[in-house]
Formats: structure tokens, sequence, C-alpha cells
């Protein structure tokens, strides 16, 4: 029907249409003109009508049925057919058609497959299982022995592919292998070094186990002697503080005795014995002269024990520190007065070079003094010719203050030995001693104590510069101004003109308290050369059985006694109605001024004896009639109260 001519009629038309009955695909058929219309129609009618092809598809499946529109482009002319296939036949042929080429290709691929077993197997197969083997029995080898085996393979000598591949797995084979016993033997290298290593190890432990054990006993033997050096120094500070108390007690009696022996000389015998003979003369002379050296050492004796004093207490911590706000100048100028007679004699001249208006500081002014003299001593006392300088200046927040001389100087070897403890520079055996080597030391303790610090400059025959700092006090203005105490307590100290009876008394009566027979002999003739009374008792008990019986109108009492000391008798005493209002003054060896001012005693003097202030002490506590007075203080500082 694709080829029917242009100029058919429409019954020719209907009748090829009619004709494609006889095949056994088509089962019926509809024939459309361009109108739409049904020209003519055979068998098993479409089910696609001609609105549905023209709209949707020119195709309509129905289970076994297919229909199929040929438009009029088709056809020549303008009509449109629909035929009704038989889609069953066609899947019978199609499925027919398919199985008879799947056996072909069957037999194909049988045929095929055993053509290249046949040919294959022996060229590729059969090398590559040798190979396996041989790889293998290699492998099986080279684990048994643990070297390198020899690997052959027949296979290897081929030219073609498969003997290259054989080649390269031979290659790779022997670099496994080689790789594999490099490994073994670095791990069995590292496992020696391993070895070596744990050994050395133990050893070294070993060895710092034993070390360790030698420092630890060196550490315990360190300490132990650590603490026998600690109490052998605590049983050097304890000696020289027993040894110089010791000392101070005949000291006191040579020196008191010595000065009575001189007053008496001076105003009874001297006055009285002829001098007109020269021998007379002269030995009245020598007399008096020796008399005086033996005061005159006394006393210098009396300042080397007050320098062992004064570093035991100080590393024992047991100095009492009078703290209080002052002016450095103060303290200079009365270091320069106690220290005049020393440039009169040697003929030095004193220079001053002091900073004005400068700040307080807080310090212990009978410290600070005691400094000073040294520092200036000491430039006197190497100073041949020249002068001695006091120089005084700020910087930041503290003051310096200087000591500079003209003197002999100190060589560099010795300058880090001058704060030595018993240290004396020169040559001892030419030089004489003239100190106890503790002066600078002291000087030393005294500053820190104060937080500064001291120091030395110095060039031997250039002369010497002795520096010390301390720090300015805060909270303090210059114009800040404080109470001598010293002026407050002699106001207090005025006589009592409304004292008791016992003021108008013609003869005092005093106890004196000693256990040392040459001190009480000594008081005794010192006080009634002045007029008094004078009782004895040589310990506590017997000095509180006496005050009772007697009601003397002053105690002079020392501490250290047997059966009680001076401390437990005073507390008894001023504890005791019958004799609380009994002045007692405390004359000893201890420097203890706070425990006795506490237990209410009067006054609190050290051994040696100076004559002059005790004789003061007793003539203001006896005019003031009684112990008991009362004064109140008022300050917001508290240890102002208990200063």
């Amino acid at each position: 029907m694709h080829n029917t001519p242009a100029w058919v009629s429409e019954a020719e038309l209907l009748a090829q249409v009619s004709q494609l009955k006889v095949n056994r695909l088509v089962l019926g058929g509809t024939l459309y003109n361009s109108g739409g219309e049904v020209v003519g129609n055979f068998g098993e009618p479409p089910q696609l009508s001609l609105a549905q092809a023209n709209q949707t598809a020119t195709s309509h499946y129905e289970g076994s049925r297919y229909d199929v529109a040929w438009f009029a482009n088709e056809l020549g002319r303008d009509y449109t057919l629909i035929l009704r296939h038989d889609a069953s036949f066609i899947r019978g042929e199609l499925l027919a058609y398919v199985g008879k080429v799947v056996g072909v290709m069957v037999i194909i691929s049988a045929f095929v497959t055993l053509v290249t077993m046949l040919v294959i197997e022996p060229v590729v197969i059969v090398p590559i299982l040798q190979l396996r083997r041989d790889l293998i029995l290699a492998g099986e080898v080279a684990s048994q022995e643990g070297e390198i085996p020899q690997f052959h393979c027949s296979s290897s000598r081929r030219r073609d592919e498969l003997g290259e591949v054989m080649m390269a797995f031979e290659q790779m084979f022997y670099r496994v292998h080689q790789a594999i016993a490099q490994r073994q033997q670095a791990q069995n290298a590292l496992k020696k070094l391993n070895d070596s290593l744990e050994a050395r190890v133990a050893e070294r432990t070993a060895q710092l186990a034993q070390a360790n054990a030698e420092i630890v006993a060196l550490n315990e033997r360190l300490k132990a002697e650590n603490q026998y050096l600690l109490e052998i120094d605590q049983m050097k500070t304890d000696f020289l503080s027993t040894v110089s108390h010791e000392l101070r007690t005949p000291l006191t009696s040579v020196l008191g005795f010595a000065k009575l022996i001189e007053k008496k000389l001076d105003e009874v015998i001297f006055p009285v014995v002829k001098t007109e003979d020269r021998k007379t003369k002269r030995a009245v002379e020598q007399v008096g002269g020796n008399i005086g050296i033996i005061i005159s050492e006394g006393e210098r004796l009396t300042a080397l024990i007050n320098d062992v004093l004064d570093i035991a207490k100080m590393e024992a911590g047991k100095v009492e520190w009078k703290m209080t706000p002052l002016q450095v100048e103060e303290v200079i100028e009365h270091a320069i007065a106690a220290t005049s007679a020393l440039f009169q004699h040697k003929g030095l001249v004193l220079k001053q070079d002091l900073a004005a208006g400068l700040p307080k500081i807080i310090g212990d002014r009978d410290r600070l003094i005691q400094v000073l003299i040294n520092l200036i001593s000491n430039a006197v006392k190497f100073t041949p010719q020249g002068s001695v300088t006091c120089k005084l200046r700020k910087t930041d927040n503290q003051i310096i203050i200087s000591v500079i001389d003209t003197g002999i100087g100190i060589a560099a070897e010795n300058r880090s030995k001058v704060f030595d403890k018993f240290r004396q520079l020169g040559d001892t055996l030419t030089d004489r001693p003239t100190g106890t080597g503790l002066g600078l030391p002291i000087c030393q303790q005294i500053v820190e104590h104060h937080g500064g610090q001291i120091w030395v400059e110095s060039e031997l025959g250039q002369g010497s510069n002795f520096s010390f700092t301390l720090p300015i006090a805060s909270g303090f203005s210059k114009n800040f101004s404080t109470v001598d105490l010293n002026i407050l307590l002699q106001q207090l100290q005025v006589p009592d003109n409304s004292s008791s009876e016992s003021s108008q008394k013609p003869q005092k009566t005093i106890l004196v308290v000693d256990d040392d027979a040459p001190i009480r002999t000594l008081l005794t003739q010192e006080l009634e050369a002045q007029g008094y009374q004078i009782l004895q008792a040589k310990d506590g008990l017997e000095a509180i059985k006496q005050a009772k019986q007697t009601k003397p109108d002053l105690i002079v009492m020392d501490v250290m006694m047997p059966q009680m000391n001076g401390f437990d008798a005073a507390a008894v005493l001023k504890n005791d109605p019958q004799t609380l209002a009994i002045p007692i003054i405390i004359l000893s060896v201890v420097e203890d001024q706070q425990r006795g001012y506490r237990l209410g005693v009067d006054r609190y003097l050290n051994k040696p004896i100076n004559t002059e202030v005790l004789l003061q002490d007793i003539d203001l506590s006896l005019s003031q009639g009684t112990s008991k007075k009362e004064v109140l203080v008022v300050d917001e500082d508290a240890s102002n109260v208990r200063l």
C-alpha cells in the first residue's frame, strides 16, 4: 500500500485494504477519509480511534492486540488507515528466533572454550602453577634456613610475555626476601642493642642507687654535723654569756673598790700626807696614777665584756630594741660629743658635712649612737694625722651616714674580713690588739636590724669610708615632734614635798641584797659614806624576811641569787601590802629591764656599778617618799603606751 499511485480510486483503495486480511499478522482495519469518516473496514475493528491517533499516539497496545495508525501522507492520499495486529504471533516468532540465536552462541562458546583450554593450559596455566609451587617451596626453605633462598623457575627462561612475568616474579621474590632478611638483621641488631641498653641501665641504676644511698648517708651525717655545730655555736654563745656575766661580778668589785680607794686617797689620805719630801711626793703620784690605771683598764675590760655580751644577745635574739622616731642629726651630735676627747688627744680635725632638713627615721637611739661611736673611734684609732669627716645625706627613701678618715686604709684582701667576728686586721705578733674584734660585727647586726646596710670603701694608705643606710620612716613629717622620755622621767622624779613622814627622817635605811659578799661590802661602804644606814641580805628569801621586819626605806637588789632570785623576791614584795610602797632598785648583770619594770621595780641598773647614777637614783627614789605613784598614759599608739 505504500506504493499505491495517487490516481487510484476509492473503490480500488478499499480493494487493496481488503487484501490485508490474508496476512496472519493483520486481524482487521478501518479506513478514514480526510473528513474523519469511515470509508470502509474489515475483520476485527481496532480499538484505536482516529481522534486518539491524532491527539496521543499512532499505536495502541491491549493484551496481545496491537493497533497502528497509518496517516494520509504515508498512503499518498488524504486517508488514514488503522490496523489491528496479532502481537502473540509476533512474540512467538521472536522467541523462536532468539532461541535459535542463543543455541548457536552456546555451541560457539563451548567450542571456543575447549580450543582455548587446549591451547592456553600448557602455555599459561601450567607455568603459573609451576611458579606457585616454586614460590611455596622457596618460602618454606627460607623459613627453615633463615637466609635468602635460591629461586629457580624454568618458565623464566621463556622469551614471551609470560617469561617476562616470571622474571618479574623472580626479581620480586629476591627483593622481598632480601628486605625480610635485612629487617630480620635489623631486628636482631635492635634486640642486641636493647639487651645491651637494659644491661647498662641496670648497671647504671645500681650505681645510682648506691650513689643515692651514699648521698642519703652523707646528708644524714651533714645533718648530724650541722646539728652538732649548732649546738657548739649555742654552747659558745651560752659560754660567752655566762663567762661575761661571771666576769662582770668581780669586775664590779674591782672597779668599785678602785674608785672608792681613789676617792678616799684624794679626799682623806693625800691631803694629810706631807709632800715636801720628794720620795713621798713621788709615791703619792705613783699611787694615784696606779689607781687611775686600774680604773681605766677596768673600764676598758668592761667595754670588752659588753661587746661580747652584745654579740651573744644579738645571736640569741634577746636584745631589747627601743624603736622610736628620731632625728639622725641628734644621734650624730651625741656620738661626736662622746668621742670629742679622742680628737683632742690625737690632735685630729673633726669635719661635719650634714644635710639639713632630713626626715625622721625609726630606730633605737642608744644602739645607733653605739654604731657611730664605734665607727668614729675606729677612724681616730687608725688615723695618725689628718681628719675624720662625718657625712649625712639623703637618697631616695633612705639616709646614708658615712665616717670618712684619712688614715692608713685597708688592704683589698682584708676589706671583706672587717665585719667578721673576732677578726682584727694586722699582724697579731707585732700589732697589739686593742679590742675583741666585735665592734664592726655588732654595728652590722644593729644596722641590719634597722633594715639598712653597712659597707666599707678603702684603699691602703688612702684612708677608709665606712657608710651605712637607714630607711626613712613613713608617716612622719619633718615637723613631727616627740616627747623626750628622759626629760619626762626627770620631771616625774621631782622630789615630792608632800611625801610621807619617812622622807623627813634624818637617816634613811637601805637594804642591800646580793649573794656576792664583796659587792655587799662595796655598796655598804659607798652608801654609808653618803650617810645611809645599811642592812644586808644574801638572797631573796632573807631579803623578804628583813623587809617585813625592818621596813627599810629602799632596797638595792641583785637578780642572780640562790634560794630565790631577785625577780621572784621583787614580785613577792610588790604584792605584799606591808612592803608594796618600798622602792626597789635592781642592780644586776642580767639585762632584762622589761621584766623588772613589769614586776613593779622603780629602777633597773646594770653592773659594773656606775656609782654616780646609783646614788642619783637612790636619792630620787627616797625623795619621792614611796614607790607607789600612778601615771596616766594616753596615746593612740599601743607601742608608745608600753614604752
